[in-house]
């Protein structure tokens, strides 16, 4: 089978790999669609040397396909189901995993073989049913984007009547505006890519702010009657998107972090300000794995097209032009399709 490496300093290689192997519990699953991440993107601009082990390693966590195997233990799902693979791996015994929240396991671990392949391993218990009414694009933009904008928004209590700030209008930032627009939320945006202020704006944000030259939380205090945003959603990793996250809220308002930096950089100091103008802070890392379940309710009752995000679709062969177009930052969600 064919599987996408990525070497780091800009290089992408598609290789040959072995037949996948599966236990009793697992099940292999050709791939339909798979997404490009943008933590995939930091490996792509580290060094090669850095990447190490990694860059022999086939890349990818936002699969999507249908089964094509199951191990001698597993009776759901079945040969020929429909499948959105969750994009990790636990123990499945400790209370993290047994209420959901798998990323947390102690022993939590990455896809055992990554998603830009021909195929896929993943444990059946991680293989959720993709409704037939839902494409493999969707499902592939649900595994890892949209399900992380979905569980920070619901931490953060984010309601009807108010206004999210969105910072980074990449895939989890343009997911977050979504799930907002279904809340009954505005949404601000905010990026200094031109092509991704307008993708935000068609998608219903109220307004976008281009950060470049600083006075960003001005700017949307001016959007607000001077008052501040009640909720901020930082997607971007970025140092002054993480500051200004913070400097644009009013008084009591909550401020959700997602974005993952490529590098290490000191943390902003927050003290001062949660404490004096009591302000909440929400992260996370991805979302509960039951809220899949949720997300396919919520997408269905608030018609949520997820797929306007898909900019750009690639077959795997032309795996290197897609890493290159992901790269720009000038787009949406970049995914390979079978």
């Amino acid at each position: 089978m064919r599987g996408v490496l990525v070497l780091g300093d800009h290089q992408v290689q598609i290789a040959d790999f072995p037949p996948l192997e599966i236990g009793p519990d697992e099940c292999l699953v050709r791939m339909q669609a798979a997404a490009i991440c943008g933590s995939d993107l930091h490996g792509y601009h580290a060094s090669r040397e850095s990447r190490g082990e990694r860059s022999r390693q086939i890349a990818g966590h936002e699969p999507c396909g249908v089964v094509e195997q199951v191990g001698e233990l597993v009776t759901e799902p079945r040969v020929g189901d429909r499948v959105m693979i969750y994009p990790g791996r636990g123990c499945g015994r400790c209370k993290r995993c047994l209420r959901g929240d798998v990323w947390l396991c102690p022993q939590n671990l990455p896809l055992k073989s990554g998603s830009m392949a021909d195929y896929t391993v993943a444990p059946a218990r991680y293989c959720l049913p993709l409704p037939d009414d839902f494409s493999f694009v969707l499902g592939a933009i649900i595994a890892c984007n949209a399900g992380t904008a979905y569980y920070i928004v619901k931490r953060m209590g984010l309601s009807g009547g108010a206004t999210l700030a969105v910072f980074g209008l990449g895939p989890v930032g343009l997911c977050g505006l979504l799930w907002a627009r279904a809340f009954g939320a505005q949404v601000i945006g905010v990026d200094p890519i031109p092509e991704r202020r307008k993708l935000a704006e068609e998608l219903g944000a109220v307004s976008t702010v281009d950060p470049t030259g600083g006075g960003t939380p001005a700017a949307i205090r001016g959007l607000t009657d001077g008052e501040g945003v009640q909720f901020s959603l930082e997607t971007s990793g970025h140092p002054m998107a993480r500051s200004d996250a913070l400097d644009c809220l009013a008084s009591l308002g909550t401020a959700g972090y997602v974005g993952i930096s490529p590098a290490d950089q000191p943390s902003i100091q927050i003290g001062r300000q949660v404490m004096r103008r009591n302000l909440g802070l929400v992260g996370s890392h991805i979302y509960n794995l039951a809220d899949y379940y949720d997300m396919v309710a919520l997408i269905r009752r608030h018609k949520i097209d997820f797929e306007r995000i898909a900019t750009h679709r690639f077959p795997l062969e032309r795996a290197p032009e897609a890493f290159q177009v992901g790269a720009t930052q000038r787009t949406g969600k970049v995914l390979f399709v079978w």
